[in-house]
């Protein structure tokens, strides 16, 4: 009687954490459509605000965006490119970083990365990323001819 009770406590308990497990399942489903669609109104309104002639509020909703999904290879590209018209390359060249550490695998922003580096004359970071690149992969012609 004692090991039915027992095995009951745990075939319920093993409902619930199903349960609770299906539940959290869904709030990340949720939150993550959530934040899709934020990113996706903050990348409208950038692209918006920035052909209006308005970069530095461009730049602001990009970087909204960019700070919900950091390791989003649009929202780097898009806020880069806008941090590039203004001429902000240390801006650019911390973005590069972090997205390196997260997406470390990536050769075409560790040479992204190298380029941003070379601008700003500082050749042997800028090696060694493009060093980097050619490690993870050698047969991409933007990365040979960085």
């Amino acid at each position: 009687m004692k090991s039915i009770r027992i095995l009951g406590g745990i075939v319920s308990s093993m409902i619930l954490l199903n349960a609770c497990a299906s539940t959290d399942t869904a709030n990340r489903s949720v939150k993550s459509k959530e934040i899709t669609q934020q990113i996706e109104q903050l990348t409208r309104l950038a692209k918006k605000t920035e052909a209006n002639g308005d970069l530095n509020n461009a730049i602001g909703f990009y970087q909204r965006a960019y700070s919900l999904d950091t390791d989003n290879l649009t929202l780097i590209k898009n806020l880069t490119d806008a941090l590039a018209l203004r001429g902000d390359l240390h801006a650019i060249e911390q973005i590069y970083a972090r997205a390196t550490e997260t997406l470390p695998e990536n050769a075409n922003l560790r040479r992204q990365y190298g380029n941003v580096l070379v601008k700003q004359d500082k050749l042997p970071q800028a090696i060694i990323q493009f060093q980097n690149a050619l490690q993870i992969n050698d047969n991409n012609p933007e990365v040979k001819s960085s």
